[in-house]
């Protein structure tokens, strides 16, 4: 449909793979560079911007919201990082451990995901966690989900007095490192009244001297 901005031929002359032109010159309100590319899933041409020649074209683009997993193209393991400092895991509706999951509604269906130190301990303990037990990151690096770095916790209450550790000694590691600036300084100054105590005058003094004379 040569009428259509995407497919549109400057000058009736069909363009060749990698031909450029302006938007303006495609009757688009863009005056950024456009480039003739070939959808990366069935290669129909069109026109694409330069900063979007990877992504498909709009035909493949909604028949691939309609593939879940790993027959989506643009499926990366099922692993997101939360913005809680957590991985989580996306899980077919049919996992055993699908009762741990949590759900969200994404493009018309349900996605299920479960949090990746979660998921650790069910599959090592081979049964799914309740609801009530925690899983506590002994190190506090919430992403850091070896087996050895987890610690089961039967509820909220036990797990409390561990955070409070973690709290605790964070708090003294930054005193003691405001402790050891506030040394450096007083061992600065020691050193130069020491200096001043040696050669029996500073050179404040000696500049005085200096004037008068």
């Amino acid at each position: 449909m040569p009428n259509k901005a995407s497919t549109f031929y400057p000058e009736g002359i069909r363009p060749s793979i990698g031909d450029s032109v302006c938007g303006t010159i495609l009757g688009k309100n863009d005056r950024g560079t456009f480039i003739w590319t070939p959808c990366p899933q069935c290669s129909y041409t069109r026109w694409v911007k330069k900063n979007q020649v990877t992504k498909t074209c709009m035909s493949c683009a909604a028949k691939n919201r309609n593939l879940v997993g790993e027959r989506n193209p643009r499926w990366k393991g099922g692993v997101r990082q939360g913005d809680d400092g957590y991985r989580y895991i996306t899980v077919p509706e049919d996992h055993k451990f699908i009762s741990m999951a949590g759900r969200v509604f994404i493009h018309s269906k349900h996605r299920y995901y479960i949090a990746e130190h979660r998921l650790v301990v069910a599959e090592h303990l081979s049964r799914p966690l309740l609801k009530s037990e925690l899983v506590h990151h002994k190190n506090g690096i919430r992403d850091d989900n070896r087996i050895e770095n987890l610690e089961l916790m039967a509820h909220k209450q036990e797990h409390l007095p561990s955070m409070n550790v973690q709290n605790i000694i964070a708090r003294q590691d930054t005193r003691i490192a405001q402790l050891e600036i506030r040394v450096s300084l007083l061992e600065a100054d020691n050193a130069r009244l020491e200096s001043m105590l040696s050669g029996g005058r500073d050179s404040v003094t000696d500049n005085h001297e200096s004037e008068a004379l």
